[in-house]
């Protein structure tokens, strides 16, 4: 679903008595994440942290219920300063109404608010959850998004975070994408993509123009449709500097919840036509099961890296993650990682702590072509949304030991890592949220960077 709204978990009515039974029995140490990472950045923020509350429902005196913001976007502007887009939950605080579903907000580039910007304290609202910033040639701002998994909606802002209304209608571009809204990106040539399931187990991309009207050279009347004769769910896509579309996916049932599925990779060239060259037959299965979340990009140099979490729980291995290479053709990158996969292994809950697996969520490439992933290890609760953030860094065969514990920063003081960019001095800035507002983190990365044993 478009938009990362911060639910708990869906639970049945019997589940979530047994949940909060328990809950109540072990008190306030569940879901409690404590913690600060070192390798955080000591200039930026306080220790390395900055959090932003955009929802104004929230201010002066704090979220009800699941009421709370939660970056999702963000852009790292030439001169340091950094913009953050994400949504914003009303539940609990009396419904929506007129108040914005989104917001940007921008930061210093020592971490504090920029006055300046938006309608005051850094903020600017948006009409729809904010999925995807991008900045304009001249500094303007474009804004990806859409409301609870509708159609997709395009926002320009200006430099400074005002609305530009003769954009779209009333400010806001509307493009028609298909049911099941999953993902949608700009192009660099200013057109959309998008990715989308339509329940019955298939997978729809869409391109469009900057108009926001369908792209009728790709595919038939601007979509393709990926059938595997199964069930199948979409999870992320990538536009590659081939323009070929990588999508990932996984084989299921008609529950969503099912996590015993295979995932897999498959390819839409700049056309629309599927590359039944990629793989084997058009599609590649990942050796990975037991996936709670995963994500794809695509390198420069035109490789495909995919990150995925798995939930091992009572297992014989703890809560890993799990990140492959992948050629433009499809075929796993020997050279990478131990057998084919660089695992990282996740430090055992402490007392009190409930994690459901690990889910990665963005995937950023560094000035020597390093690879970055974040994400969050969520916690089982039925009230607050909780989790940690962590950052993962890669050389070209695997973990770098020369980063964090090696290669993984389990951060403590962030709920979720949703956007990341490498910055050119090497630092690694992170969004997400933190205490049911925007968050963001920076860690230098200067070390040299050096391989982990056997990898």
């Amino acid at each position: 679903m478009v938009g990362r709204y911060r639910w708990p978990l869906a639970l049945s009515g019997a589940s979530a008595l047994l949940i909060g039974a328990l809950a109540a029995m072990l008190g306030s140490s569940v879901g409690a994440a404590t913690g600060t990472p070192s390798g955080t950045s000591g200039s930026f923020g306080q220790s390395g942290h900055v959090v932003l509350q955009s929802n104004a429902a929230c201010v002066p005196h704090g979220c009800a219920e699941f009421g709370g913001s939660y970056a999702a976007a963000m852009v790292v502007r030439p001169n340091g300063e950094i913009v953050l887009g994400g949504s914003n939950n009303y539940i609990g605080a009396g419904g929506r109404g007129d108040r914005p579903a989104g917001a940007l907000a921008e930061l210093e580039n020592g971490g504090s608010p920029d006055a300046a910007f938006g309608e005051g304290r850094g903020v600017a609202g948006a009409p729809f959850a904010v999925t995807q910033l991008y900045e304009l040639p001249g500094g303007e701002l474009l804004a990806l998004g859409s409301r609870e998994g509708q159609d997709a909606e395009v926002a320009e802002y200006s430099e400074t975070g005002s609305l530009n209304t003769g954009f779209g209608t009333s400010g806001v571009l509307t493009i028609a994408t298909p049911p099941g809204l999953v993902e949608v990106r700009r192009e660099p040539d200013g057109g959309y993509v998008a990715l989308a399931g339509q329940g019955e187990g298939k997978i729809s991309i869409a391109r469009y123009l900057s108009s926001g009207a369908p792209d009728t050279e790709f595919g038939h009347a601007g979509r393709v449709q990926l059938s595997l004769r199964k069930y199948v769910l979409p999870l992320a896509f990538a536009v590659l500097s081939s323009g070929e579309i990588a999508v990932l996916g996984r084989t299921g049932s008609s529950n969503e919840d099912e996590l015993s599925g295979k995932l897999f990779l498959a390819a839409v060239g700049p056309n629309g036509r599927v590359n039944r060259a990629f793989g084997t037959r058009g599609i590649a299965y990942l050796p990975i099961a037991d996936a709670v979340g995963a994500t794809v990009a695509g390198a420069p140099g035109g490789a495909i890296v995919v990150a995925a979490g798995a939930d091992r729980s009572g297992k014989s291995r703890d809560e890993e993650l799990a990140t492959m290479r992948y050629t433009r053709l499809g075929k796993i990158e020997r050279s990478f990682g131990v057998r084919d996969v660089s695992r990282t292994a996740f430090p055992p809950a402490a007392e009190g702590e409930h994690f459901v697996g690990v889910s990665p969520v963005a995937i950023t490439f560094g000035n020597a072509g390093e690879t970055i992933v974040v994400g969050e290890r969520p916690i089982l609760t039925v009230d607050v949304p909780q989790g940690v953030g962590f950052v993962a860094k890669y050389t070209a065969h695997g973990r770098d030991c020369a980063f964090g514990s090696r290669g993984l920063i389990v951060d403590g003081q962030l709920g979720g890592a949703d956007a990341v960019a490498a910055q050119p001095s090497g630092d690694i800035t992170v969004a997400g949220w933190s205490q049911k507002a925007f968050a963001a983190s920076r860690y230098p990365s200067d070390a040299k960077p050096r391989g982990c044993q056997g990898e």
